[in-house]
């Protein structure tokens, strides 16, 4: 039997039907952020026509709105300290209610506000996804399982443009895409217990973390 080598982590091992559930779990997640991404391309329109809103200001709202792609860097690097099952899911369950909240805005204001949080966690989502999976599957499949999440994300954004026709010509019209979203909740709930901490994270050591607090101060 060989000897451990220090300072270097041991390949994880997991069971192949945990591997598979964590595959399928991170897939479907991402699915919906490429879902939610296209509707508001497709939406808007009859958002600014919902809300009186000028083409300049849309034009205002989406940039606004993609800022929070940017501000998903401050979200994932919490990953490191709380680690990145907590991360993961609490992004999952942030961008599942907020796109929900969407439907029910009143305006373009509150609107900007959900969806710019709601895009601030679906990043969050997609990086601390891509972690989790490169830290808990088999090195032969690992680029294979990352590439095959992002893959699931413009799939999502199939789907969208396929309901986007039907979905529009609802009493609710737009909204009714943005309800839709919330249909990741039961598949959350599904895995909610079964999702574990990836084995190769560690929690911050005392002396980590007060090195980290002289850094911030």
């Amino acid at each position: 039997m060989s000897a451990a080598i220090p300072g270097v982590v041991a390949e994880p091992h997991r069971e192949p039907r945990y591997l598979v559930h964590l595959l399928v779990f991170i897939c479907a997640c991402t699915m919906f952020e490429g879902y939610d991404v296209l509707i508001l391309n497709l939406a808007l329109p009859h958002i600014g026509q919902d809300f009186a809103a000028s083409s300049e200001a849309l034009g205002y709202a989406v940039g606004l709105i993609s800022v929070g792609t940017v501000a998903a860097f401050f979200l994932v690097r919490l990953a490191d300290h709380y680690g990145r099952r907590i991360v993961f899911l609490g992004s999952v369950v942030g961008y599942t209610v907020l796109t929900v909240a969407s439907a029910f805005s009143i305006g373009l204001y509150d609107f900007v506000v959900y969806q710019f949080l709601a895009r601030l966690f679906m990043v969050t989502e997609i990086g601390v996804g891509a972690i989790i999976l490169a830290e808990e599957m088999p090195v032969r499949y690992r680029g294979a399982a990352v590439t095959l999440v992002f893959a699931m994300g413009l799939l999502g954004g199939l789907g969208g443009a396929t309901l986007y026709p039907y979905f529009i010509e609802t009493n609710l019209g737009w909204r009714s895409l943005y309800i839709a979203g919330g249909a990741i909740l039961p598949i959350l709930l599904f895995y909610w217990g079964r999702l574990e901490e990836t084995q190769r994270w560690r929690p911050p050591s005392a002396r980590e973390q007060v090195h980290h607090g002289l850094l911030r101060w």
